[in-house]
């Protein structure tokens, strides 16, 4: 009975969880770039239960001892490309390489000075000419004689973005190219916030990047399937609120009621 307790209450925890997942991806719908995330689950180890006044023990059966929430893995798949004509706005288009898309990602220099990478195009000129993001981090390009460097434009309106990332001004002179970089195959990425991505593990310089001006990439998320896994989740958490209801119930009759007998 106390077991039945522990594993309701692993339910309510997983589903705790899930539902804020869930939350996170649909209060995101609206930000460029944003890879939903996935929920997994594990089962905990199951019990084997026998009955000890035979001889020998009868063997009943399993019983599980609940569930397990994992963290979630990013969803990779590709967000539409949405119109903005503004020519500080990029979308990155991955480029399939033997049957599977090579993820590229925007490297910048955060407000803290360490480096990270992002998928969410929208850029902005700050009143020195740097070139930002919305969160502030500055956009690094890519500098082959040593470390990334921040770019600066004189004119905005005037800003061409080749497919490649160079960058050039209205008479075609280059101003530098963006630092777009491909993980490698074993990297882990890791979510940071601001739409901004840690990687573990080795990146290279995209060989063949393909940058869309005037377009950003909109977040994978569908609102009407997330809304459903919601709505799923709510329910189950409610399930799992009537068991240990019903737990508490039964335990409480066996011990203020049967007890008297």
């Amino acid at each position: 009975m106390i077991r039945g307790l522990y594993t309701a209450a692993t339910g309510l925890d997983a589903g705790m969880r899930r539902m804020d997942t869930i939350s996170n991806n649909l209060a995101n719908v609206g930000t460029a770039g944003f890879k939903r995330e996935q929920i997994l689950f594990q089962s905990l180890l199951d019990r084997e239960i026998y009955r000890f006044s035979d001889q020998p023990p009868a063997y009943l059966g399993l019983l599980g001892a609940g569930v397990n929430f994992r963290m979630g893995v990013p969803d990779w798949s590709a967000g539409l490309p949405l119109a903005t004509n503004n020519p500080l706005d990029i979308a990155l288009i991955d480029a399939a390489t033997d049957g599977a898309e090579q993820l590229t990602f925007l490297a910048v220099e955060t407000m803290q000075g360490g480096q990270a990478y992002t998928r969410n195009g929208q850029m902005l000129v700050d009143g020195e000419g740097y070139l930002r993001t919305m969160a502030g981090a500055y956009v690094l390009g890519h500098n082959p004689m040593g470390a990334p460097q921040r770019l600066r434009i004189a004119n905005a309106d005037e800003l061409a973005i080749a497919t490649d990332g160079t960058l050039s001004d209205a008479n075609g002179t280059q101003l530098g190219r963006l630092y777009l970089v491909n993980p490698g195959a074993d990297a882990r990425l890791n979510r940071r916030g601001d739409s901004l991505w840690t990687i573990d593990g080795a990146v290279q310089v995209a060989a063949n990047p393909n940058v869309v001006q005037g377009y950003l990439e909109q977040a994978n998320v569908q609102t009407v399937r997330e809304m459903v896994e919601l709505i799923a989740a709510m329910r189950n958490y409610e399930t799992n609120a009537k068991i240990i209801q019903i737990q508490d119930e039964t335990l409480n009759k066996a011990v203020n009621e049967v007890g008297r007998l």
